[in-house]
């Protein structure tokens, strides 16, 4: 059974909906476009993201590059953990002023260096 999706801009409670819906680019680097991520995680009672939870499963070379934690905060830092809700779902209307704030709250420098480790997948 999954949560109930919070609204957009909300923190996220970890229901699973925008991982089951559809890849975030940093899915869509490792997997290959598609719908449902491979990495989407099951941990009672909410979802998480595998890629930020156990990169050594699904970027076995990443990590051995990078290493665990470098590897698991690049995608955390790419998959916008803790800034909130960013699923749009079902014609959701968008929290726009959540959406300018979590702009500016991005580290675009760490969101470079981040990138530099998953794009060598």
């Amino acid at each position: 059974m999954m949560l109930t999706k919070p609204p957009h801009g909300s923190p996220c409670n970890g229901c699973g909906g925008c991982c089951a819906d559809q890849r975030c680019p940093l899915g869509q680097i490792v997997f290959g476009p598609g719908e449902r991520c491979p990495a989407l995680e099951m941990r009672l009672p909410a979802f998480t993201c595998g890629l930020v939870e156990n990169p050594e499963r699904y970027a076995p070379m990443i990590t051995e590059r990078h290493g665990k934690v470098r590897a698991a905060q690049a995608a955390a830092v790419l998959i916008g953990a803790g800034l909130g809700c960013d699923a749009l779902l079902d014609g959701e209307t968008p929290n726009e002023d959540w959406r300018a704030w979590a702009m500016k709250s991005l580290d675009r420098d760490a969101g470079a260096q981040a990138a530099a480790i998953w794009q060598a997948t």
